[in-house]
């Protein structure tokens, strides 16, 4: 269980102010990784046409070229296929 006494929390309902800030977490140094937003993108449009093998397998490559941001992407790709707010908690 995660405990978030400490932190603040934000919510983001816009799906433009998420995808800004997928781009922020797949960007180093200000540039944006051209294939990570690709991958993303297409992992948002396989899951909405329920296309699952496809978006697994996107998945998976989202997992294996950002571990370390992985929860993150996939909470905010979420938000968007669900239609719902992104909540992010900031230490």
């Amino acid at each position: 269980m995660m405990s978030y006494k400490n932190t603040q929390s934000i919510t983001i309902a816009s799906d433009n102010c998420k995808l800004d800030y997928i781009e922020k977490l797949i960007s180093s140094n200000g540039n944006i990784n051209r294939e990570m937003e690709t991958l993303i993108s297409n992992f948002i449009d396989y899951t909405w046409e329920q296309n699952f093998l496809e978006a697994d397998k996107c998945k998976m490559l989202i997992k294996e070229k950002h571990p370390d941001k992985y929860e993150k992407i996939m909470h905010a790709s979420n938000s968007i296929i669900y239609n719902c707010d992104l909540i992010i908690h900031i230490n």
